[in-house]
């Protein structure tokens, strides 16, 4: 389960108020896709396998808020979804086999002011 959070990310988890709100990026468990070219019906096939996977992952994390309170947006074109809930709620939806990874939510401002110099434009 902690294998899905960073170790940074866990570590400001536990500094945190129980009650205290964290917003969070979860990314859903994707079965691999192949790069060969595929045929219409191939890719709508692994669209809807994609869509399935996200709906389920989203009534997983419904139940994951109703238990430690919390919100959710809608899933992306891609299927990750902005959630806002504990602490403990984070780590819960960690564990759910739907979901391969939460990642922190940072403002750009503060991604920016954190990671100046780190990032390199490639020419």
């Amino acid at each position: 389960m902690n294998s899905k959070i960073s170790s940074g990310f866990l570590t400001r988890l536990q500094d945190l108020d129980g009650s205290a709100q964290v917003e969070a990026i979860v990314v859903p468990l994707l079965e691999k896709q192949s790069i060969r070219r595929q045929s219409v019906q191939q890719r709508q096939d692994a669209i809807d396998s994609v869509k399935s996977r996200v709906k389920r992952m989203v009534e997983e994390i419904e139940s994951v808020l109703h238990e430690f309170g919390g919100q959710q947006q809608k899933p992306n074109r891609i299927g990750t979804i902005v959630v806002a809930t504990t602490a403990n709620g984070l780590r819960s939806i960690a564990s759910l086999p739907s979901v391969s990874a939460v990642l922190e939510n940072l403002p750009s401002a503060k991604l920016s002011e954190d990671h100046r110099g780190q990032l390199q434009h490639k020419e």
